[in-house]
């Protein structure tokens, strides 16, 4: 069942009493589902239970005859005290509890005061989790730095090989052509230099396109996958 049903059932079973104290019934059960909000309209004919229910309360109230009251929160007001529904529990526990009326329970349910009850506790839950989140943060900060710094030492260290290993390439060059002179000079220092040369032209050459390779092979996966790993909380914050 819902609101429209709800309410034209009410108004027939209504019919029997004066027309002033339906209207103002109606008008009044009309403003509690207005108040509710579309949201919590299955929520009120939950809480007030059939409409025969709602009726027979009523007319309780009324007693049969024109009795000046109102409609209030706590059920119709004659001018001294508001009528209670007298219902009984059968043997198996079903029905209503005794001396309270469901019908006029408002719920609870206001987003805007829900949100400024939410804003009120996280300001003053502040000095508990502004702190957490700033260690957090920090811890973050900190890890990225140092895999960044990580990252960059790998990158550094083909670098420092290519230019050591062409420095070294220069240097044995070098001593192989002053060995290639000294050759006729001093035989024995020449071998020794032209030794020394190929020694140092040979691992300058093995650490220079160990290095290059490292370059060109290694450092873009490597950075790629930082860059990656950097943007993964905020790519799955954008999909969610």
């Amino acid at each position: 069942m819902n609101r429209v049903e709800f309410m034209s059932r009410l108004e027939e079973l209504l019919a029997e009493i004066p027309v002033s104290e339906r209207e103002e019934a109606i008008a009044y059960y009309t403003d509690y589902f207005n108040d509710a909000g579309v949201e919590n309209e299955q929520e009120v004919i939950d809480s007030l239970g059939t409409p025969e229910r709602v009726a027979d309360t009523i007319k309780a109230g009324l007693g049969g005859k024109v009795i000046e009251g109102e409609f209030t929160e706590t059920g119709y007001r004659n001018g001294q005290e508001p009528v209670k529904e007298e219902v009984t529990v059968s043997e198996n526990g079903t029905g209503n509890e005794n001396s309270k009326d469901y019908s006029k329970q408002r719920p609870n349910e206001n987003p805007i005061l829900k949100v400024i009850l939410y804003v009120l506790i996280a300001v003053l839950l502040s000095p508990i989790w502004m702190p957490i989140i700033g260690t957090v943060f920090g811890i973050l900060v900190a890890l990225i730095a140092i895999l960044a710094t990580a990252v960059l030492c790998v990158a550094l260290i083909p670098v420092i090989a290519v230019v050591v290993g062409t420095a070294l390439v220069i240097a044995g060059v070098f001593t192989f052509i002053v060995g290639i002179i000294k050759l006729f000079v001093a035989p024995a220092a020449a071998v020794g230099l032209l030794g020394v040369g190929l020694l140092l032209s040979g691992g300058g050459m093995l650490a220079t396109v160990l290095g290059l390779w490292i370059i060109v092979k290694l450092i873009p996966p490597m950075i790629r996958g930082f860059v990656n790993l950097c943007r993964k909380p905020f790519s799955r914050k954008r999909g969610k």
